[in-house]
């Protein structure tokens, strides 16, 4: 699209290349490929600890107080991830 496009088209536009360099856009793909593989990792990893956070609950060992932190810190963590 370049530095000569339209404003309704760059609106309209999932991404648009503010340059004239089709280089950028291999350099955008595979941003987008890798950010997807990290936010799917972070679901991955999330549902995992849940899970086991769970399996502990029930077996009663674990108290509300470890288990709130538990499920923060797990938050913090995937916050840095990203």
């Amino acid at each position: 699209m370049g530095s000569a496009g339209s404003d309704v088209a760059l609106e309209a536009a999932g991404i648009a290349l503010m340059a004239d360099r089709l280089e950028q856009l291999e350099h955008a793909i595979r941003l987008g490929h890798r950010s997807q593989g990290v936010a799917k990792q972070n679901i991955i990893f999330a549902l995992g600890f849940v899970v086991i956070l769970l399996i502990v609950n029930f077996a009663d060992n674990i108290t509300l107080p470890f288990g709130v932190l538990g499920h923060k810190g797990l938050s913090k963590l995937r916050l840095l991830r990203g």
